[in-house]
Protein backbone atom coordinates (compact mmCIF):
# COMPACT_ATOMS: atom_id res chain seq x y z
CA UNK A 1 0.00 0.00 0.00
CA UNK A 2 2.76 2.65 0.59
CA UNK A 3 4.76 2.13 -2.31
CA UNK A 4 1.44 1.96 -4.49
CA UNK A 5 1.13 5.13 -2.91
CA UNK A 6 4.20 6.83 -3.63
CA UNK A 7 3.64 5.43 -7.29
CA UNK A 8 0.21 6.95 -7.34
CA UNK A 9 2.21 10.52 -6.50
CA UNK A 10 3.81 10.66 -9.62
CA UNK A 11 1.28 12.82 -11.47
CA UNK A 12 1.48 12.74 -15.08
CA UNK A 13 0.29 15.43 -17.78
CA UNK A 14 -3.05 13.78 -19.59
CA UNK A 15 -1.45 11.88 -22.46
CA UNK A 16 -2.38 10.42 -25.97
CA UNK A 17 -2.69 7.23 -27.55
CA UNK A 18 -2.41 3.73 -25.43
CA UNK A 19 -0.55 5.74 -22.36
CA UNK A 20 -4.07 7.02 -21.18
CA UNK A 21 -6.13 4.59 -18.91
CA UNK A 22 -9.49 6.54 -20.30
CA UNK A 23 -8.52 6.14 -23.95
CA UNK A 24 -7.45 2.85 -23.52
CA UNK A 25 -10.92 1.96 -21.87
CA UNK A 26 -12.52 3.32 -24.54
CA UNK A 27 -10.74 1.23 -27.28
CA UNK A 28 -11.42 -1.86 -25.40
CA UNK A 29 -14.88 -1.13 -25.20
CA UNK A 30 -15.39 -1.15 -28.91
CA UNK A 31 -13.36 -4.89 -29.03
CA UNK A 32 -15.52 -6.15 -26.56
CA UNK A 33 -18.56 -7.03 -29.13
CA UNK A 34 -16.48 -9.40 -30.90
CA UNK A 35 -15.72 -11.53 -27.69
CA UNK A 36 -19.51 -12.84 -28.41
CA UNK A 37 -20.15 -13.03 -24.57
CA UNK A 38 -23.17 -13.66 -23.07
CA UNK A 39 -25.30 -10.50 -22.34
CA UNK A 40 -25.19 -10.39 -18.26
CA UNK A 41 -21.56 -10.34 -18.87
CA UNK A 42 -21.45 -8.08 -21.72
CA UNK A 43 -23.21 -5.53 -19.57
CA UNK A 44 -21.08 -5.53 -16.55
CA UNK A 45 -17.93 -5.33 -18.40
CA UNK A 46 -19.25 -2.45 -20.14
CA UNK A 47 -20.46 -0.73 -17.16
CA UNK A 48 -16.56 -1.22 -15.12
CA UNK A 49 -14.68 0.26 -18.81
CA UNK A 50 -17.49 3.12 -18.63
CA UNK A 51 -16.06 3.79 -15.19
CA UNK A 52 -12.56 3.21 -16.34
CA UNK A 53 -13.06 5.72 -19.41
CA UNK A 54 -13.83 8.53 -17.27
CA UNK A 55 -11.07 11.01 -17.53
CA UNK A 56 -9.65 11.72 -14.10
CA UNK A 57 -8.43 15.99 -13.93
CA UNK A 58 -5.19 14.73 -11.85
CA UNK A 59 -4.21 11.49 -13.81
CA UNK A 60 -0.97 9.70 -12.00
CA UNK A 61 1.32 7.06 -12.81
CA UNK A 62 -0.67 3.90 -12.73
CA UNK A 63 1.15 -0.03 -12.49
CA UNK A 64 -1.77 -1.77 -13.67
CA UNK A 65 -1.10 -5.28 -12.64
CA UNK A 66 -0.11 -4.55 -8.91
CA UNK A 67 0.24 -7.41 -6.77
CA UNK A 68 2.98 -9.89 -4.79
CA UNK A 69 3.72 -11.33 -8.05
CA UNK A 70 5.10 -8.14 -9.29
CA UNK A 71 7.21 -7.33 -6.32
CA UNK A 72 10.78 -7.19 -5.98
CA UNK A 73 11.32 -8.20 -2.44
CA UNK A 74 14.37 -9.37 -0.04
CA UNK A 75 12.35 -9.20 3.03
CA UNK A 76 11.53 -5.76 2.31
CA UNK A 77 9.41 -4.27 -0.84
CA UNK A 78 12.11 -2.73 -2.79
CA UNK A 79 10.51 -2.37 -5.90
CA UNK A 80 7.70 -3.08 -8.61
CA UNK A 81 8.17 -4.82 -11.52
CA UNK A 82 6.57 -5.58 -14.86
CA UNK A 83 5.14 -2.05 -15.93
CA UNK A 84 3.24 -3.61 -19.15
CA UNK A 85 -0.20 -2.33 -18.23
CA UNK A 86 1.41 1.12 -17.09
CA UNK A 87 -0.78 4.18 -17.65
CA UNK A 88 -1.94 7.41 -16.73
CA UNK A 89 -5.02 7.25 -15.10
CA UNK A 90 -7.42 6.85 -11.81
CA UNK A 91 -5.28 5.00 -9.25
CA UNK A 92 -8.39 3.37 -8.42
CA UNK A 93 -7.55 1.02 -11.45
CA UNK A 94 -4.32 -0.40 -9.11
CA UNK A 95 -6.47 -0.31 -5.48
CA UNK A 96 -9.27 -2.13 -7.36
CA UNK A 97 -6.82 -4.85 -8.75
CA UNK A 98 -4.93 -4.97 -5.66
CA UNK A 99 -8.55 -5.54 -3.37
CA UNK A 100 -9.81 -7.70 -6.09
CA UNK A 101 -6.39 -10.18 -6.49
CA UNK A 102 -6.64 -10.50 -2.56
CA UNK A 103 -10.83 -11.53 -2.90
CA UNK A 104 -10.14 -13.68 -5.51
CA UNK A 105 -7.17 -15.42 -3.90
CA UNK A 106 -9.47 -16.19 -0.56
CA UNK A 107 -7.05 -14.14 1.29
CA UNK A 108 -8.60 -12.58 5.03
CA UNK A 109 -10.47 -9.44 4.73
CA UNK A 110 -7.60 -7.94 7.42
CA UNK A 111 -4.88 -8.43 4.14
CA UNK A 112 -7.32 -5.92 2.25
CA UNK A 113 -7.93 -3.48 5.36
CA UNK A 114 -4.25 -3.38 6.20
CA UNK A 115 -2.71 -3.24 2.12
CA UNK A 116 -5.90 0.32 2.30
CA UNK A 117 -4.52 1.42 5.32
CA UNK A 118 -0.83 1.58 3.94
CA UNK A 119 -2.32 3.26 1.16
CA UNK A 120 -4.13 6.11 2.95
CA UNK A 121 -7.45 5.07 1.82
CA UNK A 122 -9.20 3.06 4.27
CA UNK A 123 -12.76 2.58 3.15
CA UNK A 124 -12.89 2.99 -1.03
CA UNK A 125 -16.16 3.27 -3.14
CA UNK A 126 -17.17 -0.31 -3.36
CA UNK A 127 -19.05 -0.03 -6.22
CA UNK A 128 -16.19 1.87 -7.91
CA UNK A 129 -13.63 -0.74 -7.25
CA UNK A 130 -16.17 -3.18 -8.72
CA UNK A 131 -16.24 -1.34 -12.11
CA UNK A 132 -12.28 -0.95 -11.89
CA UNK A 133 -11.98 -4.78 -11.46
CA UNK A 134 -14.31 -5.19 -14.74
CA UNK A 135 -12.65 -3.04 -16.43
CA UNK A 136 -9.51 -4.50 -15.62
CA UNK A 137 -10.83 -8.08 -16.55
CA UNK A 138 -12.30 -6.92 -19.80
CA UNK A 139 -9.18 -5.38 -20.88
CA UNK A 140 -7.59 -9.32 -19.81
CA UNK A 141 -10.11 -11.01 -22.01
CA UNK A 142 -9.82 -9.01 -24.69
CA UNK A 143 -6.40 -9.75 -25.26
CA UNK A 144 -6.50 -13.31 -24.69
CA UNK A 145 -9.63 -13.67 -26.87
CA UNK A 146 -7.57 -16.12 -29.74
CA UNK A 147 -6.48 -18.11 -26.65
CA UNK A 148 -9.34 -20.79 -25.41
CA UNK A 149 -7.98 -21.59 -22.99
CA UNK A 150 -6.71 -18.47 -21.36
CA UNK A 151 -10.68 -17.22 -22.22
CA UNK A 152 -12.43 -19.42 -20.49
CA UNK A 153 -10.01 -18.91 -17.55
CA UNK A 154 -10.84 -15.42 -17.23
CA UNK A 155 -14.82 -15.87 -18.46
CA UNK A 156 -14.93 -17.97 -15.19
CA UNK A 157 -12.73 -15.41 -13.12
CA UNK A 158 -14.94 -12.73 -14.65
CA UNK A 159 -18.58 -15.15 -13.05
CA UNK A 160 -17.10 -15.30 -10.18
CA UNK A 161 -16.35 -11.70 -9.82
CA UNK A 162 -20.34 -11.34 -10.27
CA UNK A 163 -21.57 -13.97 -8.50
CA UNK A 164 -19.35 -12.30 -5.29
CA UNK A 165 -21.77 -9.23 -4.85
Amino acid sequence: GTLLRRVHGIRLPASTVDFDLSVRATAVAAKLATLNLPPDLHIALTAGLTRAATPVAYPCLIHGDPGAHNLLWDGTITGLLDWEWAGSGNPLVDLAWVCWTIRFRGLPDATRQAFLAAYGMPDPDPVALREFSLAQIAMILTRVATVPEARQEWIRRLEATLAAV
